[in-house]
């Protein structure tokens, strides 16, 4: 019985390792690898607003005990997969602050929109 509940015990702790390795985020979301395990994606809401257009709201989670500057990027594709071009696609900058929550938002240029990808890096300057 000892032995079972020690087996079992090293089971769980290689789950919880291997669940900490890799964090999964959501299809329209590109993390930069350099933020694997301490930017985690806590929730995702898209919806159409009263406009017309599409609205995008990301909480993340700072994992680690330090303030990463990040850098974001909206790419809005419509029905065919294709980006819509806008002048309004560029760079932003953000900062995640130690062990808090932080939110990127973003609402799309043109109702033709219906789909998005954010793109999330590490800021080195």
């Amino acid at each position: 019985m000892r032995q079972a509940f020690r087996n079992l015990a090293v089971a769980g702790a290689m789950a919880m390792v291997a669940g900490c390795a890799s964090m999964d985020y959501p299809e329209q979301v590109e993390m930069d690898p350099a933020l694997s395990g301490a930017i985690e994606v806590e929730d995702l809401h898209v919806r159409r607003g009263d406009s017309g257009l599409l609205e995008v709201q990301l909480t993340g989670r700072n994992r680690v005990d330090r303030v990463i500057p990040l850098s974001y990027q909206f790419d809005w594709l419509d029905a065919e997969g294709r980006q819509v071009q806008t002048g309004m696609s560029r760079k932003t900058r953000a900062v995640a602050d130690r062990l808090r929550y932080f939110t990127i938002e973003g609402i799309a240029p043109r109702e033709e929109v219906v789909d998005f990808r954010l793109y999330i890096e590490e800021r080195t300057r």
